[in-house]
């Protein structure tokens, strides 16, 4: 298998600004996603990605022996093709490069740029918070598992109020074990040092030993029975996205996608402890597997059982659920947080955009930018954002996960709300100020964990 390279927040960006965030084939699905036009996951130019929907994106990826396939001058064509038309437009030619000029923002109408020398003392201590954060995620491992992390546990224990279970300390979080292997491989030089590192070597080993014999991940609990593994869809999504960044077996990738294609419905959805999550890691580990190499190491009958081409329908279907909970939650216009405990409201809400990330879709953006408002103002004097709405004191890690997903998020530099746009990109100078401040001893943070914390590695 290539080594696998990761494009740019810029280069994904410019690519769905200049398509109009559109397919490039079809031209008229706004749910998209980046594919590799030669199908080698390591080149990760420009010039070798294309935006497409999740319908094309399957159907480039079919091969059929008695039909024209995708060659990668065809798709190279369509790309040119959108584009050219996109550019032609002078209302799109404004459109981009009011999207592509990040140093710029609007102030009453008029065009400013940002203070020099507070931008350039957070970009000259930017690789300084990098590796604090990442000599910290190393250790938040827990040795005994290879799960992280030591500081959730920790966090866990102060909400509860009380000594955890001896089994929970052990187990870690799935979710927290994805996001700092995530984290990690973007940090690394590459994605061999990345799989070579022993933390990655221990994580596999967690994550296989915890799928059960019909697919699915969980982490262990203690039933009337004994001890075994409960697994779920959020749990099996999460753990396919890390093994497919660990480059783990095919066998047990293959065994949870099959797990997932049975317990994607709203039912297994709307059961899960954490519904939102449980949509999009779904929708997460759906682009990551079409746009990874491990559809071609399947057989013709193996792909036949996934049922790819229906795919496409499950992704509408759940954007359309995640819609509907915003909706109709009690904490609107956040979602029900997770265990509904609210303390957790900030955080589902950042790690369910997060994982989110560009597969939003047209009805969801509206949602996404006024859950990140209400988030914004919580927002203190120090620039800090507390964990949570019924907490006061600014939390470093929610702040951190908060200013990256900001700071990478298409929808809130597009959004036709000037008001809102300009309050955001004041707001970055805030939290900037507030990362640089306060790096040096974030651990003093209540609830500070690392998998908010890992997101930093993503922020250029």
């Amino acid at each position: 298998m290539s080594k696998r390279q990761s494009y740019s927040k810029e280069i994904e960006a410019k690519l769905l600004v200049e398509s109009k965030h559109t397919c490039n084939i079809c031209r008229k699905n706004n749910d998209v996603q980046i594919h590799h036009i030669n199908e080698d996951s390591s080149d990760s130019s420009e010039d070798n990605l294309i935006v497409v929907c999740l319908n094309c994106h399957s159907a480039v990826h079919t091969k059929r022996s008695l039909a024209k396939n995708y060659s990668p001058e065809t798709l190279r064509l369509y790309k040119k093709t959108w584009t050219d038309l996109v550019r032609k437009s002078p209302l799109e030619d404004d459109y981009i490069k009011e999207n592509l000029t990040p140093v710029l923002i609007k102030n009453n109408k008029k065009t400013q740029l940002l203070d020099n020398k507070q931008k350039s003392l957070f970009i000259q201590t930017l690789p300084k918070i990098k590796s604090r954060i990442y000599n910290f995620l190393t250790s938040d491992q827990i040795n005994e598992t290879g799960a992280w992390g030591v500081s959730l546990m920790n966090v866990m224990q102060n909400i509860s109020e009380k000594p955890l279970p001896d089994l929970d300390k052990k187990e870690g979080g799935i979710l927290n074990t994805y996001l700092a292997l995530r984290g990690l491989l973007k940090y690394e030089n590459s994605s061999m040092e990345f799989r070579l590192k022993n933390y990655s070597k221990l994580a596999q080993k967690y994550l296989l030993e915890r799928q059960n014999h019909a697919g699915g991940f969980g982490r262990y609990i203690f039933s009337k029975s004994g001890l075994e593994i409960h697994s779920s869809l959020r749990h099996t999504a999460l753990a396919v996205s890390a093994l497919i960044d660990l480059e783990g077996p095919p066998v047990a990738i293959y065994k949870g996608l099959l797990y997932i294609s049975k317990h994607w419905n709203i039912e297994d959805v709307r059961c899960d402890a954490c519904p939102a999550m449980a949509i999009a890691s779904t929708i997460h580990v759906i682009n990551k597997f079409l746009d990874s190499n491990y559809l071609s190491q399947f057989t013709k009958k193996d792909i036949e059982k996934l049922n790819i081409p229906e795919w496409n329908d499950v992704y509408i279907m759940l954007l359309s659920e995640l819609k509907n909970q915003s909706s109709s939650s009690n904490f609107k216009p956040f979602w029900e947080p997770y265990g509904e405990n609210k303390i957790f409201i900030f955080a589902t809400a950042l790690t369910t955009i997060d994982l989110l990330s560009t597969q939003m879709n047209n009805s969801l953006n509206s949602v996404t930018v006024d859950i990140l408002y209400s988030i914004l103002g919580k927002m203190n004097d120090d620039g800090g954002i507390p964990y949570s709405l019924d907490l006061e004191e600014s939390d470093f890690g929610i702040t951190l996960y908060f200013y990256a997903i900001i700071a990478n998020n298409i929808l809130i530099s597009s959004t036709e709300n000037e008001k809102i746009r300009e309050k955001f990109d004041n707001a970055k100078t805030n939290l900037e100020n507030y990362l640089v401040n306060n790096f040096e001893h974030f651990e003093k943070s209540t609830y500070t964990h690392g998998d908010n914390l890992a997101p930093i590695f993503f922020v250029n």
